[in-house]
């Protein structure tokens, strides 16, 4: 399909809009093509008026056959108002979806009796606007293989209507329903299977869902199965919102009828259920905000007061923002016997605007206790605290306690004043035996303990992230802009006192117990720390980093980073009866690796606690294992705050969390097995290039030559490889990729050609040759007349009742010899045009090796070079006889000068070949032009093609 290179040069592509060859890409679904032996029509997109959509219309059209494959190069999903078709009843169609997308279905998928199958590895998406009509739908994200393809084309109708698609469960496409699914058999597979809302199946359908993990929203969907036949694999959940928990006394209920069931795939291997369906409650159900804060309201009161069902739920989520204006909240869990002790996860929604209620007999935070828990995912911004009476014991502004738990990607700004007793940080009062990742904390009003008398025989720890902590792994956080850190100890017997930056105090509770790890942490834009001791009391440990790290066993700290500016100054009173102030920490056993401290030039002169671990790095640059001391003054400040920020920011912040709720969240990798087959794609490009094709110059609109099949493999090929980074994908599998590319370039280039050749060079060459002709075709008539008028006037002349010599006469043979010029113009043009086309038809011809030939030949009229004039044979008479009769009556107005304005057609073509078709034009001046004895038909003669 490829027409002489010379015919494209510096054409500018983008103009053209022919669309011939391909349908544009749009969210219908793209490249379509029957394969697999079966065949079938796509029509599309055009917009329906009955139904003010979008529209595409699928056909099944494969002899004796009720069971079609059909593979989309550009993927399958229909946006909001837009439908797509599929024709016929009882037919069933199998859609497998290519590409780096998830299939969204936002508008209607309309398959009345018939079954749909789709097929896509990357997840599919019926969304809350997503509407389905089928007698059976099937949604999987496990690919099908080219045998399995085969095997489905083959079954008979009712085999393919029971067809059971294979389970691959390492495959990380979900399949997500919040829209209606109006079928009477619905079956979703993938590696999460969740069902938001909306419907699922017809009255007294059967439903089956099959994945890792199977969600169900009981109180967002309408299921209309008796019964939901489950195969979670791994494990799912039946989840419901709080307010409806709540309002039904705390019951949870069995909304749902969850019948554990195996599920056998096409194979014959059959995949076992797993019977631990659990529990989760949602908050964030109330469309706003604020109306949310209620649903937080009846968590804690539940929990707390330990209401029927909820210590049964296994995990609580957020599925929207809360802001608590202001609201007094108890903490959750704030009795230690009571503690949190499930899975938290709060989808990166934001807590916001909360006051907590610090009981002195409460652990105090958002949570009180943790314990045995995960929880992840949440901002939390603005918090202030209430106190009571005397202060609490332990407190922090995430919790009071963390003990054997998971915390990650948490984000606390904007907190108040965190005031307790004994045991006091920012985000917790102490951590146990947990594991804590990508914590942010952003502006703390200030931290202090003040202990006043009723934990007189207790250690007192304070630090800007927690108070007191033991065998914990700490990765990956950030404390800025934190205020005073301090504590005031009034009492004058007390164990020893431990503050720092980062923690108190942190040892292993017993030798079976992990050491801790402190790494990739951060702490910059700090106010002052300050401990204030009474006479006798015992022992104080204070570092900026921590107070004492100390166990049997080495901590492991890694990439510490501490910048001191002016404002953080740390001091202490002389009333402890022996004091340990280091620069990192008054005491510490641990394997250091890559520790930096920036401060002020003298301000930590004193903290010699740990001297033997020093290293100056203004003077001796970086050791590894030492305390990488940077000192600044007033004029290096600036480039040394930069140098800590280089190192600073390359700490991992809370990363935006894994929402299951988010229909847009998994990241699917594709693996050979989940695109097209290298065999299909070269032999369809093979089948392409072989065809035979042509234009008829009548109609240019159209390519002739181009069956279903080649339009279908076209569409297919241009949407494959519309996607980006597809390419990419298809040629780490395989080099035959590589070479199918390689043809799909040349076809491209062809027909982009092509096509410039049809829209700036052949499309103009034909609209100027007919204009030429209609032009021609005035004039004649033109000249006729004029002719007859001429006649009329010699006939005077030649009775003397007129004269040669009249102003009349000398127009109407001006007028005669400019329309025969104009003629012979004309028709000249159209000769040329013809010869230019002919050499076009032979160049494109032997350039595509036969495979492209235009057709057709330009009209032209009969050119009446020699008129029958009749002779003047006199010089007439005078015209101002007053007996001189008067002159024939003739139609025509004339004009003084004719003129006529003409393109020429060496416009049409390359400079190159100016000089030859000049010359031609040349050489017809003069003859009689007659391409056809009627100049209505096109030239018999002149015979394009193959």
């Amino acid at each position: 399909m490829k027409a002489h290179h010379k015919l494209s040069n510096h054409i500018i592509l983008s103009g053209i809009t022919v669309s011939m060859l391909f349908s544009p890409l749009m969210a219908l679904p793209s490249g379509g093509k029957f394969t697999h032996g079966t065949s079938g029509t796509i029509s599309g997109p055009y917009f329906d008026k009955n139904t003010g959509k979008n529209t595409i219309d699928i056909t099944g059209k494969t002899p004796n056959k009720n069971s079609h494959v059909i593979q989309w190069g550009g993927g399958f999903s229909i946006n909001k108002g837009e439908s797509v078709n599929f024709k016929g009843q009882g037919q069933n169609y199998l859609n497998i979806a290519h590409g780096t997308s998830k299939s969204t279905i936002d508008g209607l998928l309309n398959a009345s009796g018939n079954n749909v199958f789709l097929i896509n590895p990357n997840g599919v998406i019926i969304t809350k606007n997503g509407i389905i009509n089928a007698n059976r739908f099937v949604a999987s994200t496990s690919s099908m293989s080219n045998d399995d393809m085969w095997k489905f084309a083959k079954l008979t109708k009712e085999q393919a209507a029971a067809f059971s698609p294979v389970f691959k469960p390492h495959k990380a496409g979900n399949v997500v329903n919040m829209g209606n699914i109006n079928a009477n058999n619905v079956l979703l597979i993938g590696n999460k299977v969740d069902i938001q809302g909306g419907k699922l199946g017809n009255a007294d359908s059967t439903t089956h869902l099959v994945g890792n993990y199977v969600y169900i929203d009981a109180d967002s969907a309408k299921l209309n199965s008796n019964k939901i036949n489950v195969t979670a694999v791994e494990g799912g959940y039946t989840q419901r919102q709080m307010i409806n928990f709540a309002n039904d006394g705390y019951k949870f209920g069995n909304n749902v009828n969850i019948q554990n069931t195996n599920y056998t795939d096409t194979t014959n291997t059959t995949h076992i259920g797993n019977s631990n369906f659990k529990k989760t409650l949602t908050m964030g159900n109330m469309g706003n905000e604020k109306d949310n804060a209620i649903e937080w309201w009846h968590f804690a009161k539940g929990w707390n007061e330990g209401l029927d069902n909820i210590k049964e739920i296994d995990e609580f989520k957020l599925v929207g923002d809360i802001d608590f204006n202001g609201m007094t909240i108890d903490p959750i869990a704030y009795d230690y016997n009571n503690a949190f002790n499930k899975t938290f996860n709060g989808n990166g929604y934001t807590l916001k605007n909360i006051t907590i209620n610090a009981n002195e007999d409460y652990n105090v935070g958002l949570f009180g206790a943790i314990k045995d828990a995960k929880i992840d995912n949440i901002n939390i911004d603005s918090v202030d605290f209430k106190y009571n009476h005397s202060l609490p014991n332990r407190i922090g502004a995430f919790a009071g306690h963390i003990g054997n738990s998971s915390i990650s990607n948490i984000s606390l700004s904007n907190i108040g004043m965190i005031n307790g007793i004994r045991i006091v940080g920012g985000f917790s009062g102490n951590v146990a035996d947990s594991f804590i990742s990508n914590i942010k904390i952003d502006k703390i009003e200030g931290i202090n303990a003040t202990n006043e008398g009723k934990f007189a025989s207790n250690a007192i720890g304070v630090g800007g992230f927690t108070g007191m902590g033991a065998s914990t792994s700490y990765n990956n956080v950030i404390l800025k802009n934190i205020g005073n850190i301090s504590l005031t100890n009034k009492i004058g017997e007390v164990y020893t006192t431990y503050i720092g930056y980062f923690l108190g105090r942190s040892d292993q509770l017993s030798a079976s117990k992990n050491a801790n790890e402190f790494r990739n942490i951060a702490i910059y834009n700090v106010g002052n720390l300050s401990a204030t001791g009474t006479w006798r009391n015992d022992s104080l440990y204070i570092g900026a980093f921590a107070g004492a790290l100390h166990g049997s066993k080495k901590d492991d700290m890694e990439n510490i980073f501490i910048f001191l500016s002016n404002n953080s100054k740390i001091s202490y009173n002389k009333n402890f009866r022996s004091t340990y102030f280091g620069n990192l920490a008054g005491v510490f056993i641990a394997n250091l690796n890559n520790i930096h401290i920036y401060n002020k030039e003298g301000s930590l002169t004193n903290a010699t606690a740990d001297q033997a671990y020093w290293n100056d790095f203004n003077k001796n640059g970086y050791v590894s294992d030492k305390i990488n001391i940077h000192t600044y003054n007033d004029s290096t400040q600036e480039s040394i705050y930069k140098d800590f920020l280089s190192k600073a920011n390359t700490i991992e912040k809370p990363t935006p969390p894994t929402n299951p709720d988010n229909p847009n969240d998994s990241d699917v990798i594709l693996g050979s097995d989940d695109v097209i087959s290298k065999e299909d794609l070269n032999q369809w490009l093979d089948e392409i290039f072989a065809g035979n094709y042509w234009v008829d110059i009548k109609d240019l609109d159209k390519i002739h030559g181009l069956n279903e099949s080649i339009i279908q493999s076209i569409s297919f090929l241009e949407a494959l490889y519309g996607q980006e980074g597809m390419k990419d994908i298809l040629e780490k599998f395989h080099n035959d990729y590589k070479t199918a590319y390689s043809k799909y370039e040349e076809f491209k280039n062809n027909k982009a050609e092509l096509l410039a050749f049809i829209n700036e060079k052949l499309k103009p060459l034909v609209e100027h040759s007919n204009n030429s002709l209609k032009q021609l075709l005035t004039k004649q008539k033109e000249l006729d007349s004029v002719v007859k008028a001429y006649n009329a006037y010699v006939e005077l002349i030649n009775k003397g009742l007129a004269s040669k010599n009249d102003q009349e006469f000398k127009t109407l043979e001006n007028k005669l010899n400019s329309l025969m010029s104009e003629s012979q113009i004309l028709a000249n043009s159209i000769s040329n045009n013809q010869m230019l086309l002919e050499k076009w038809k032979g160049k494109t011809n032997t350039d595509s090796n036969g495979h492209f030939t235009i057709k057709g030949a330009f009209a032209n009229a009969i050119l009446n070079t020699n008129p029958d004039l009749k002779e003047i044979t006199g010089d007439g008479g005078s015209i101002d006889d007053p007996n001189r009769p008067e002159l024939p009556a003739t139609d025509l107005t004339f004009e003084q000068t004719a003129s006529l304005n003409l393109i020429g057609n060496n416009s049409l073509e390359e400079e190159e070949e100016q000089e030859e078709i000049e010359e031609a034009s040349m050489n017809q001046k003069g003859k009689t032009c007659i391409v056809s004895d009627n100049y209505k038909t096109m030239n018999p003669c002149v015979v394009g093609g193959l």
